[in-house]
């Protein structure tokens, strides 16, 4: 679970680009958020999804 500005500050983006980014993948049901106060705490939908992009993190490693 990530918050926007811990993901804007891991990723070099500003929180709106990266809020822009989750409403996106939320639209297209590939995370769910969660409100805590004025935080919105993001979670990806399921395992699948969470290996999905693991693997596309390691081929960007491996580059």
């Amino acid at each position: 679970m990530a918050n926007v500005s811990s993901l804007a500050e891991q990723l070099g983006m500003t929180q709106s680009a990266v809020s822009h980014q989750l409403n996106l993948l939320k639209m297209g049901k590939l995370v769910k958020r969660r409100r805590d106060g004025k935080m919105m705490f993001y979670t990806l939908v399921d395992e699948y999804v969470r290996m999905v992009v693991e693997k596309g993190e390691e081929h960007i490693r491996q580059r």
